[in-house]
C-alpha cells in the first residue's frame, strides 16, 4: 500500500485524499438491493466512478530551487567530460529485458544518490538522466509516472521496473498501483 503520508507530500493533500477515498470505495463497496426484470431481488455491488484526471493530478512539480541547484550539480558534472550514465546524479544506469508482456525498463539508481534531492527534482531527473539513456520508444507520460513513481515511493527498491505494456492511466492512479498500473 502507498505510503499515504508521502503520497500528499508529493501530489497534495486534497489528491491524496480523493485517491484515498477512491481505493476505499474499491476496498469496501457499496452493496445495493434492487428487483430484476422478473421481479427476482437482485444485488448489485458500486465500486465508484471511474477516475478522471486533470491538471492538478499529475506529478508533483519539482522543487525550483532544487532543480536551480541540481542543474548545475549537473551541468558541472557533464562540463568535465564525463558523459552518459556516468554524467548523472541520480541514475546510474538502465537496460532492457524482453518479456512476454513487452519490454522491461531496468533503471538502477546510483548507489551515491540522494533520496531527498531525487525526489525533489524526479520530473528534471526523467528530462535530464532517464531520456538520454533510452530510445524514444520508452519515452512517454507513463515511463514518467513510473518512474517519478518509484523515485517518490519505491526508492528502496532495485531496479526500479519501467514496463512498456502498462497503460498510460495519469500519475495518481499509477501511484495507487504501487507504480505499476
Amino acid at each position: 500500500m502507498v505510503k499515504l503520508l508521502n503520497l500528499k507530500r508529493l501530489i497534495g493533500a486534497t489528491v491524496a485524499t480523493a485517491i484515498s477515498a477512491s481505493l476505499l470505495a474499491v476496498a469496501s463497496p457499496q452493496i445495493a438491493s434492487a428487483a430484476d426484470d422478473t421481479g427476482n431481488s437482485a444485488s448489485t455491488v458500486a465500486i465508484g466512478e471511474p477516475a478522471t484526471v486533470t491538471a492538478d493530478q499529475l506529478p508533483p512539480r519539482d522543487d525550483p530551487q532544487a532543480v536551480v541547484a541540481y542543474l548545475a550539480e549537473l551541468s558541472a558534472l557533464r562540463s568535465t567530460g564525463v558523459t552518459g550514465a556516468a554524467a548523472n546524479i541520480c541514475i546510474n544506469s538502465v537496460s532492457l529485458e524482453a518479456v512476454s508482456l513487452g519490454t522491461i525498463v531496468h533503471v538502477y539508481k546510483k548507489s551515491s544518490a540522494s533520496e531527498v534531492i531525487c525526489n525533489r527534482v524526479a520530473q528534471s531527473v526523467y528530462d535530464n538522466e532517464y531520456k538520454p539513456l533510452v530510445a524514444s520508444q520508452y519515452e512517454g507520460n507513463k515511463y514518467r509516472d513510473q518512474l517519478v513513481c518509484h523515485i517518490g515511493f519505491a526508492w528502496g527498491k532495485t531496479p526500479w521496473n519501467l514496463d512498456s505494456w502498462r497503460p498510460d492511466v495519469g500519475y495518481p492512479a499509477t501511484v495507487a498501483a504501487s507504480c505499476n498500473p
